[in-house]
């Protein structure tokens, strides 16, 4: 199944003088296999020389913000280098969503993560070039969806932005 790129703008909000928007391609959701339930998965890819222009200089990924759309808990994996290749590192797991996913409530709420609070993240690898045979370069993202409840056909991040706080 061919991925479709969905785009990353949002609405301007009032944070945005104080971050420096990093360009990516956030890739819709992927399903692992036909049948349901499966694992899906959503990833998010940096340019290199764009997110080093645009940072004016070394880039530093701060923060990630997106709107939910009834996905009841990620977990994130960054694409590392390490002595025997490239690997996804986990750096976030299980973080809930959704307050319960089988209500609507809070399903499609604004959401900021703060990279502070990853493990084993790498801030600095959305600025390099490298890559494999998978086709993604260090520093991806991949963002593991899960929502077991069957009243959802469809979940997804929506409007994901990737952020650079700007130093005073």
């Amino acid at each position: 199944m061919a991925a479709r790129v969905i785009p990353v703008t949002s609405p301007k909000s009032n944070d945005d003088e104080q971050n420096i928007q990093l360009p990516c391609r956030c890739d819709a959701p992927l399903k692992a296999r036909s049948d349901e339930p499966c694992p899906v998965h959503q990833d998010v890819t940096f340019e290199a020389e764009s997110v080093i222009k645009a940072a004016g200089g070394a880039p530093r990924l701060d923060a990630i913000s997106f709107r939910n759309h009834y996905v009841a808990s990620i977990s994130v994996m960054q694409r590392q280098a390490r002595p025997d290749g490239l690997v996804w590192v986990p750096v976030l797991r299980e973080k809930h969503l959704m307050r319960d996913a089988h209500c609507e409530d809070d399903a499609q709420s604004s959401i900021t993560l703060e990279t502070s609070d990853f493990t084993n993240f790498d801030a600095s690898l959305c600025g390099v070039s490298a890559g494999d045979d998978e086709g993604l370069p260090v520093g991806s993202l991949r963002f593991r969806l899960r929502q077991p409840s069957p009243t959802w056909k469809s979940y997804e991040l929506k409007h994901l932005k990737c952020l650079m706080r700007r130093v005073s």
